[in-house]
């Protein structure tokens, strides 16, 4: 993989966990996709223009979630019932660190929000599909989960997109699902899950990622 600061489109770098490339959940590597980060300390044009001064954001909020600083904050929770959805229990410090170390996180728009459950304005979503892009073919993920039907419903569907036929869980709850096709030749499977800032079971989710990981 080619050093990821070397990205020149991406505003915002991703997480990649030290193990990311030992396939440690299901068999692949996978890549987390959220949509955006949170700030209010400056406007979209600052923040777009500010190229280098968050582009750590990513690595920045992840140890700030697994090392805890000033303790426990709201916002954590987002990531601790996802992390739980991947192994299908609850999660401690020491399963923590293991799950973040063996996984790699991205937010898909290249600006920063104001407020959390806000859609990015619309042009946004077509700027972030050169750094997406970018990003999944350094990385090469196997799978890609997506947090948010907002955010699936926004993803590129140009001709590096394959879609499948959706998959009916017990509850006859349909998944869609498809595949970006990687610069190497190789495809990745993607699909999304609730946004876990809102109602995420986890439980539930672990076996809709559990059945889509596994075929």
């Amino acid at each position: 993989m080619e050093n990821i600061s070397e990205l020149n489109s991406v505003r915002f770098l991703p997480w990649v966990g030290k193990n990311y490339h030992e396939r440690r959940f299901f068999g692949k590597k996978i890549l987390v996709l959220g949509e955006s980060f949170h700030c209010d300390s400056c406007s979209r044009k600052e923040c777009e223009s500010n190229f280098k001064k968050c582009r750590d954001f990513a690595d920045q909020t992840v140890q700030t979630f697994l090392n805890r600083p000033e303790g426990h904050k709201r916002w954590m929770n987002t990531y601790t019932k996802f992390e739980r959805s991947l192994i299908g229990e609850w999660t401690d410090e020491e399963n923590r660190k293991e799950i973040w170390s063996s996984i790699a996180f991205y937010n898909y728009l290249q600006y920063s929000l104001d407020s959390s459950r806000k859609a990015g304005e619309s042009d946004a979503y077509e700027k972030a599909i050169k750094p997406f892009y970018e990003v999944i073919d350094s990385l090469k993920p196997e799978a890609i989960i997506v947090w948010g039907i907002r955010l699936w419903d926004n993803l590129p569907g140009d001709e590096r997109w394959e879609e499948c036929e959706g998959k009916m869980m017990d509850d006859d709850y349909i998944v869609k699902n498809g595949y970006y096709k990687l610069s190497n030749g190789n495809k990745a499977k993607v699909f999304p899950v609730y946004h876990p800032s809102s109602r995420y079971s986890w439980g539930y989710w672990y076996q809709v990622i559990q059945k889509m990981l596994q075929n």
